[in-house]
C-alpha cells in the first residue's frame, strides 16, 4: 500500500464540522424522545442524589443499575439542583458528539488516506442507531463514546504499546464496563490478547512481557471497577445486577439462539450492511494490519464483534440496537479500512469510484432507516409515553406514601409517582424472575401469581385491549379500572398498537376469590 500522505488539516475539518452538522440535524429530528428506560436511571440517580444511594426502591438495595456510571454520574451532578431529565439528555447528546469526534480521530489514525477518513466519519455521524440513542437521555451514547476512546488510547502506530498504554485502555474500557456491561468482555479479550501478543506483533514474546501486558489491563481496569465492586457488595451483597437474570430468563435452545443471531445480524446490517459487506469480502486482506499495526488490539476489537451478539443470543438475551451499538463504530472503522486496502492495492479509477459509491449508499441507507423507522417509531413512542406512563406517574405521586405499585414498566410510574414499585420485569423485585420461567406475562397478570412479591395497591396492565382482564383474570371482580391509553409504537422491533390500563386493586376480595380456587 501507499504510504500515508501528509493530511490537509482544513479539508480534514470541513469533513469533521460537515459530519458534527449532520448528526446535530439527525438529533434536532428526535428531540424529545425519552425511553421508560431512561426514567429507570433517573430513578436511581434521584435516590443517590438525596442520599439513599443507588437503589430505585428506597429501603430495597437491590442491584438493578446496569449500567450503574449513568446514574452516578447523573447523581452527581444533579447535586448542583439540575433537573434530571434535562441534564440526562443533555449529556447524552453531548456524549455523542464526543463519540463522534473520538471516531474522527480513530479514522484519522488507522486510515492512510484523509478523503477516506473523512468518508468513514460522515459514515458513522450519519449512523440511524447512533442518533435515536443519542437524545434519549440514555447511557448508550457514553458507553460508545469511551470505547472508542479506549481504542485511541491503545493505538500506538507501529510502535509496540508499553505497559502504561495498556494500563490506560484497561482503565477507560473499565469505565465503559460501568457504562454498558458488554464491555467486560472487550477488556478480558483485551487482557487475553495482550499476554498473546505483548508487543503487539505476531510471534514468541518472553513470559514476564506477556505477564507484565496482561497485568497492566487488569490493574487498569481495577482501578475502576474494585471500587465499585465494593460499594456494590457492601450495599446489595452482590457483584452482578439483578438485570442479568431478569432479562435471561424464558426460551433457550438452537432455535432461539439462531433466531437471536439472525436478529442481531438485522440490526447491524440495518445500519453497517456496506462495511459488514466490505469486511466480509475483503477479510484475508486484515492479515495486513495483524503483521503491521497492533495486533493485540484489533484482535480484541474483532473477537468482541463476533462474541457479544453470540453471547447476547447463547443467553437469549433481547438484542436492540441500544445494546449492540458499541461495536458498531468498529465495524465502520474496519469496514472502511478494508476499503481503503482495497482501493489503495490497485489504484484505478474504477476503484476509486467503488468506495464514492460506498459512502453514498452507507448515508442513505441509514437515512432510510432514519426516517422510515427511528423518526415514526420516536414520535409516537414519546406521544404515547405522554398520554399513559408520565401522567399515570404524577397521577400516583397523590396517592398515601405507603402505596405500592405493579407495573411491566417501572420508569416513568417510579420516578414521577415517588412510590414503591413492584416490577412486574423481575429488574428490580427478584421474586419475580422464578415465576417469569415458568410463564410469560400475561399469565402473571392474570393469575396474580405476582401477589408472591407483594400485594400492590394499583397494577398497570400492558396488552391488548384496553381494561383486558376485566375479561380474562378470575380476579377480575377485585379490579377497578380507572384510566386506559394506547400507543402505537412499544418498540421498533414490536411495532403495533398497545393498550395500558391503570387498576385500582382490592385485595380484600382478590383473597376471598383466591380462597375459593
Amino acid at each position: 500500500m501507499s504510504d500515508r500522505p501528509a493530511p490537509t488539516p482544513s479539508g480534514m475539518l470541513t469533513a469533521l464540522w460537515l459530519a458534527l452538522l449532520l448528526f446535530a440535524v439527525l438529533l434536532f429530528g428526535l428531540r424529545g424522545y425519552v425511553t421508560d428506560d431512561t426514567f429507570i436511571h433517573l430513578q436511581f440517580a434521584k435516590h443517590l442524589r438525596d442520599g439513599a444511594g443507588l437503589v430505585f426502591n428506597q429501603g430495597e438495595a437491590v442491584p438493578g443499575a446496569t449500567a450503574p456510571l449513568w446514574p452516578i454520574l447523573l447523581g452527581l451532578v444533579g447535586k448542583g439542583g439540575a433537573d434530571l431529565l434535562r441534564l440526562a439528555t443533555t449529556l447524552s447528546a453531548l456524549a455523542g458528539f464526543f463519540a463522534l469526534g473520538g471516531f474522527f480521530q480513530a479514522a484519522r489514525r488507522l486510515l492512510l488516506r484523509p478523503e477516506h477518513a473523512q468518508a468513514a466519519t460522515i459514515v458513522w455521524a450519519a449512523n440511524a442507531w447512533m442518533a435515536r440513542w443519542a437524545v434519549s437521555g440514555m447511557e448508550t451514547a457514553l458507553a460508545v463514546a469511551l470505547v472508542i476512546a479506549g481504542w485511541n488510547v491503545g493505538w500506538n502506530e507501529s510502535q509496540a504499546p508499553g505497559p502504561g498504554r495498556r494500563l490506560g485502555v484497561g482503565f477507560v474500557w473499565g469505565l465503559a464496563t460501568l457504562a454498558r456491561p458488554e464491555t467486560a468482555l472487550l477488556v478480558a479479550l483485551y487482557a487475553g490478547s495482550s499476554f498473546v501478543w505483548p508487543d503487539g506483533a505476531l510471534g514468541g514474546a518472553p513470559l514476564r512481557a506477556r505477564v507484565r501486558a496482561l497485568g497492566a489491563v487488569l490493574i487498569g481496569a481495577a482501578i475502576v471497577l474494585a471500587p465499585y465492586a465494593l460499594y456494590a457488595f457492601s450495599l446489595y451483597g452482590s457483584l452482578l445486577p439483578s438485570t442479568l437474570a431478569a432479562k435471561g430468563s424464558g426460551a433457550h435452545g438452537f432455535a432461539v439462539l439462531m433466531e437471536q443471531l439472525w436478529l442481531a445480524a438485522k440490526v447491524a446490517g440495518a445500519v453497517c450492511a456496506i462495511e459488514i459487506l466490505a469486511c466480509v469480502v475483503l477479510l484475508p486482506r486484515f492479515r495486513h494490519l495483524f503483521r503491521h499495526g497492533d495486533a493485540a488490539l484489533h484482535a480484541a476489537i474483532w473477537s468482541w464483534i463476533v462474541l457479544l451478539p453470540l453471547a447476547y443470543a447463547v443467553r437469549a438475551l433481547p438484542i436492540l440496537s441500544r445494546y449492540l451499538l458499541p461495536i458498531l463504530p468498529f465495524i465502520v472503522l474496519y469496514g472502511w479500512w478494508a476499503l481503503e486496502h482495497f482501493r489503495l492495492s490497485r489504484e484505478s479509477r474504477w476503484r476509486r469510484g467503488v468506495l464514492a459509491a460506498a459512502l453514498g449508499l452507507s448515508v442513505a441507507i441509514n437515512v432510510v432507516v432514519y426516517e422510515v423507522q427511528v423518526v415514526p417509531h420516536t414520535r409516537e413512542f414519546a406521544a404515547g409515553m405522554e398520554r399513559t406512563l408520565i401522567p399515570w406517574g404524577k397521577r400516583l405521586a397523590e396517592t398515601p406514601p405507603s402505596t405500592l405499585i405493579a407495573t411491566p414498566d417501572i420508569g416513568a410510574i417510579g420516578y414521577y409517582s415517588d412510590r414503591r414499585v413492584l416490577d412486574l420485569g423481575g429488574l428490580v423485585t427478584p421474586k419475580i424472575v422464578p415465576l417469569m420461567n415458568q410463564m410469560d406475562y400475561d399469565s402473571l397478570v392474570r393469575s396474580f401469581a405476582f401477589r408472591v412479591a407483594g400485594q400492590p395497591d394499583y397494577l398497570v396492565d400492558r396488552g391488548q385491549g384496553p381494561k383486558r382482564l376485566l375479561h380474562e383474570s378470575p380476579y377480575w371482580p377485585a379490579l377497578d379500572p380507572i384510566a386506559t391509553a394506547r400507543t402505537q409504537s412499544l418498540a421498533i422491533a414490536k411495532p403495533g398498537a398497545v393498550d395500558y390500563t391503570l387498576y385500582k386493586v382490592d385485595w380484600r376480595v382478590a383473597d376471598s376469590l383466591a380462597a375459593l380456587r
